[in-house]
């Protein structure tokens, strides 16, 4: 039992290669709070290490009830600057991708190796984000969490949503580790 114990309260040692690239898509609701956190994270390993924010989307008045931001403009812009000054003195380099993920611009942004946190509102970003991954790259860390689905449709009716999901792709040489997001959805 004591075995037991020792194995579940260790602490977690996770190994990350130096230039490791690291892509958040999605800066709405759930991605802007992942950005701050994933900085302090990632600023802690001490490793020259890329964290890409990406968002295509603005940052608005009407955001303000559910959003923390500084201020307005593009998204990845503006948490980009937010927290650029934080990170000044750390190995952490911080670049913003003004962009929204499409079928033209996704193989310029994803790339074997990356851990790709994807924080979008939306299954068809999910999707073509998943089935590229799964059919092009060899090596990729898919993680995908979010609130989709969740309140008025384009006809106004109330949906129900996922009410928020995580979902873990992983591919290793060629083969996968986990079922693609796309499996069961």
């Amino acid at each position: 039992m004591t075995e037991t114990l020792h194995r579940i309260n260790r602490p977690l040692n996770p190994e990350l290669a130096e230039n490791t690239s690291i892509k958040l898509i999605g800066l709405g609701g759930v991605g802007s709070i992942i950005a701050r956190y994933l900085s302090i994270f990632l600023a802690s390993f001490s490793l020259n290490l890329r964290l890409v924010l990406i968002d295509g989307d603005s940052f608005e008045p009407g955001n303000a009830s559910r959003m923390l931001f500084s201020g307005y403009g593009n998204k990845a812009a503006v948490l980009r600057a937010e927290l650029l000054p934080q990170f000044s003195d750390s190995h952490l380099a911080l670049i913003a991708v003004q962009e929204f993920v499409t079928i033209s611009n996704v193989a310029r942004l994803i790339h074997n190796g990356d851990i790709v946190f994807l924080a979008v509102d939306n299954h068809a970003t999910r999707k073509l984000v998943s089935d590229f991954c799964r059919t092009t790259l060899e090596d990729i860390n898919l993680i995908s969490g979010g609130n989709d689905g969740i309140g008025l449709d384009a006809y106004h009716r109330e949906t129900r949503g996922t009410y928020g999901n995580c979902q873990i792709y992983m591919r290793r040489a060629g083969q996968d580790i986990s079922p693609s997001l796309t499996r069961y959805h």
